[in-house]
């Protein structure tokens, strides 16, 4: 079961928090069995918080583990339905104690699932689909080292995706059965949208990581393009839109103004025609 606990003022810091019940789905409560794991995040983009809950599901892999809940509520009053099960490659995700994260993995301004599980290693889903409509790839295990090692914390690892070191860079802090928490910092590899021909020499610049106040993109074309610049929270939801207009060939200057955004870690995705590139931003006071 997954219980929830409602603020009941406005504290930016320790806010009072009370028992409200357990969550339910279509009026039953939500019971997914033992290793209950849930993420809230905007899965269809339509403004709504759902609800992605990892399970114990079957030791030999035999049932599903991922379930997905919609939201078919309101902002201030959500309310799940029925659930569907997360497929990778068309199958159901079958994992044991499996343990899912939602975030935009590869900078592609697509949400992409993470999920480990008993054995400790780490999938990776990527999404081939929309950010709106994901549909998930085959998953393979995490690496780190340029790939030389696989991603192994210990039984029943517990990613979470997060730039912890708010340097732009998306890194995962690792939880296992042994107790402690491992970090996996990571950097710059690169956007493979980058080698398109729309992205000019300089490609997609953060002029101040972290910022405070306003951001400031510089950006390359190599042929004029119609640029939309789109911000995403931690969670997948789209905080922010910036039309950018046609833009020609050569050097731009983008800035948005965050000032009304709480602080934290965001993904900014250029789109450029057909194709994207992004980068992640710290927002700081």
């Amino acid at each position: 079961m997954i219980d929830y606990y409602q603020a009941t003022d406005n504290a930016d810091t320790y806010p009072s928090l009370h028992f409200v019940g357990h969550l339910t789905a279509g009026g039953s409560t939500i019971d997914v069995g033992y290793n209950a794991a849930p993420v809230v995040v905007d899965w269809n983009e339509d403004g709504l918080l759902d609800l992605v809950v990892g399970s114990q599901g079957d030791y030999y892999g035999n049932a599903p583990s991922i379930r997905l809940y919609l939201n078919s509520g309101t902002p201030g009053n959500p309310q799940l339905t029925g659930f569907s099960y997360l497929e990778a490659d068309g199958k159901t995700i079958n994992l044991y104690r499996v343990v899912p994260d939602v975030e935009d993995c590869n900078g592609d301004g697509k949400k992409d699932v993470v999920a480990g599980y008993q054995d400790g290693y780490v999938y990776y889903y990527e999404n081939t689909g929309t950010n709106s409509s994901p549909v998930l790839a085959a998953g393979a295990w995490l690496t780190y080292n340029s790939g030389s090692s696989y991603i192994d914390p210990g039984y029943a690892a517990r990613p979470y995706m997060i730039d912890w070191d708010m340097d732009g860079h998306l890194d995962m802090l690792c939880g296992a059965y042994d107790g402690f928490v491992r970090i996996y910092w990571g950097y710059e590899t690169g956007v493979a949208d980058e080698s398109s021909a729309e992205i000019g020499s300089s490609g997609l610049t953060v002029l101040e990581n972290p910022c405070s106040g306003t951001l400031s993109l510089e950006l390359g074309l190599a042929a004029a393009q119609q640029v939309t610049l789109l911000l995403f929270s931690v969670d997948g939801r789209l905080v922010q839109t910036l039309d950018g207009g046609f833009l020609q060939a050569g050097q731009h200057l983008l800035t948005t103004d965050l000032s009304s955004l709480p602080v934290g870690s965001y993904r900014a995705v250029c789109t450029l025609g057909q194709q994207t590139v992004s980068r992640t931003i710290a927002l700081i006071r």
